[in-house]
């Protein structure tokens, strides 16, 4: 008999399947945060042969396919599984699932899924919306009794809450939005594009310097006026030896390979209503969180429109709410209303990253406010560019009516 899967362990906005870490000595592998810093760190950085010198590595060019990620084993997975016919879709997933191994505080299955997907053969975009949920009992009443409060201060999303901790944490949508994804789109099945990062997980991986960088615990406890200390569970799964990972040692991750060989055999159910959700479940329950087992089970993405608009004449597609994507529609269209009269006869490619107007415009555009407070009250955008509404192209815009 199998031994049952261990407390999922949720850290950042991901929720992995806990486990202990494989321990292994560190390298003698500098870096520049070492004491004291190596010679490399100040050497000049190198220069292309031709192009724009100041980028240091060519463009990678390739005829039937490409993938590209902050990970090079990701990146392998995912061509490995083109080259075994496999299509975008079927390698967009296990890219994904192999992140979820080598880069797991940045995506994972316990995390959200947002994706817009082209169908050459149809000319349509598809969009999918596998983002969570809040759990049951994640009410505005139970926070403001455990200290938590709106603050006027800073109105955006999240005000007021914990910046970690299980209270931030909603029901996963990631498994979900990957095997509806592989359904609708794709030409293999979990098995297949999940064996990379199973195989990963299992025997292990170097970590990378930049990742190894990144690859820190935040500070998730208590519930109450969070957050001044980790989680043990997280610190066990996550470190080694109680430590973070460093440049060149193996990390192995045997619980989270296990999780993938359930979802391998049992599809999306064993995530939401087998082994993985009890475990989800018991670790939020630990923590104090909310999330129950009808959460998980019941839990469903859903597939929307994009939204839409125009950049001199480019149909710009992009993730509409709760993604925050679409806001590069917004700034795309204040570029365009302000460009002549913030800079009459330039554009942002004559200008150049080099220049800091393009940068300063940018900003400008960036830092106006959210649709959250369209008013059609004129107000002042910038010395140099007025206009009679916070959105004169926000008719442009379209977003699946509920």
């Amino acid at each position: 008999m199998q031994k049952p899967i261990s407390a999922a362990v949720l850290w950042f906005a991901l929720a992995a399947v806990g486990g202990h870490a494989f321990a292994q000595g560190v390298p003698s592998m500098q870096t520049c945060e070492s004491t004291p810093q190596p010679a490399f760190c100040s050497a000049v950085r190198g220069a292309r042969s031709e192009g724009w010198p100041a980028q240091s590595r060519s463009e990678v060019m390739a005829q039937h396919g490409m993938v590209v990620t902050s990970q090079p084993l990701a990146a392998q997975a995912g061509l490995q599984i083109l080259q075994h016919g496999g299509n975008a879709i079927d390698a967009a997933v296990a890219t994904a699932a192999m992140l979820n191994v080598t880069e797991p505080m940045m995506v994972g299955m316990g995390g959200d899924l947002f994706a817009v997907i082209y169908i050459a053969k149809e000319r349509k975009i598809y969009v999918l919306n596998a983002s969570g949920v809040a759990p049951t009992g994640a009410t505005v009443e139970r926070y403001n009794k455990l200290g938590y409060a709106w603050n006027p201060k800073n109105w955006g999303p999240g005000s007021g809450m914990p910046a970690h901790g299980i209270l931030t944490v909603t029901v996963p949508g990631a498994v979900w939005g990957w095997e509806s994804a592989l359904k609708r789109f794709g030409k293999l099945t979990f098995k297949e594009v999940l064996e990379p990062a199973a195989q990963y997980a299992q025997n292990g991986f170097p970590i990378s310097e930049r990742i190894a960088h990144d690859w820190r615990m935040p500070d998730a406890l208590p519930l109450e006026a969070c957050c001044t200390s980790p989680d043990p569970d997280s610190i066990k799964t996550w470190y080694i030896n109680g430590a973070p990972p460093q440049p060149g040692q193996i990390f192995k991750n045997t619980e989270l390979a296990r999780a993938f060989r359930l979802l391998q055999t049992k599809g999306s159910d064993a995530f939401y209503k087998g082994e993985i959700a009890r475990a989800l479940v018991a670790k939020s329950q630990a923590l104090g969180g909310t999330m129950t087992l009808e959460d998980l089970a019941n839990y469903k993405g859903e597939w929307v429109e994009p939204a839409h608009t125009q950049y001199h004449g480019y149909d710009i597609l992009e993730l509409p709410p709760p993604a925050q994507a679409w806001a590069t529609n917004e700034i795309l269209n204040i570029l365009q209303a302000c460009m002549p009269q913030w800079a009459p006869g330039q554009t942002l490619a004559s200008l150049g990253p080099t220049n800091p107007e393009y940068w300063h415009l940018l900003i400008e555009a960036k830092s106006l406010p959210t649709p959250t407070s369209i008013n059609t009250t004129p107000i002042r955008i910038s010395p140099r560019c007025r206009w009679q509404s916070y959105c004169p192209n926000r008719t442009r815009l379209r977003f699946a009516q509920k």
